[in-house]
């Protein structure tokens, strides 16, 4: 390389930088940031329809135990010890109605039918 020669930026390298950056966008979960719980109509363990923001007690899994906790405006504002009792759970795929014991899902039914609370993007 002459040093009396101007440097020269390749032409592909404005490319190279908009990849990256586009790469860097969809990288990100968009659709985990919008996630709220919601009252929804489970229909053979799957959810068919969700209202909006919900408001009020509902069993929910935070830090590794079924807890039932405060919703307001749809998020987790705060949380008893863990759960005893029945409650729909996702597991497997499917909503199921579980027994809770000592903040875990000790026995599972099959599909769940009814209206149950849900931390989704719908």
């Amino acid at each position: 390389m002459n040093s009396n020669q101007p440097l020269r930026r390749s032409k592909l390298f404005p490319l190279a930088l908009t990849a990256a950056a586009l790469a860097s966008l969809l990288a990100r979960p968009a659709a985990a940031e919008n996630r709220s719980y919601k009252l929804c109509d489970i229909v053979n363990g799957q959810v068919f329809s969700c209202g909006s923001w919900y408001q009020g007690k509902a069993v929910v899994n935070k830090d590794g135990a079924f807890r039932e906790c405060d919703i307001v405006n749809g998020q987790v504002f705060s949380c008893g010890s863990w759960y005893q009792g029945k409650a729909a759970v996702n597991k497997d795929g499917a909503f199921r109605e579980c027994d809770i014991v000592n903040g875990q899902a000790f026995s599972c039914g099959s599909w769940y039918q009814g209206k149950a609370v849900v931390y989704t993007s719908r």
